[in-house]
């Protein structure tokens, strides 16, 4: 049986005994496509200082999404 690859990169480097680097960003959905194809492993969005927008954040996990990586 094939092992599909990991889409989390934070578990993935994890798995291998690596470091893992990951940034903050905004719920906006022009800085997240700009980083989906970034070299960090995860992403943390920054909630903290704004009012919790639950459609913002779900459309960020959208853009986030890299669809041709799906099988």
């Amino acid at each position: 049986m094939s092992t599909l690859p990991r889409l989390n990169g934070i578990i993935r480097a994890l798995e291998q005994g690596k470091p893992v680097f990951v940034t903050f960003a905004p719920i906006e959905t022009t800085p997240v496509m700009a980083l989906r194809s970034s070299p960090y492993d995860g992403l943390v969005f920054e909630l903290e200082h704004s009012p919790y927008d639950i459609r913002g954040l779900t459309d960020s996990l959208q853009y986030l999404l890299d669809r041709r990586q799906i099988h």
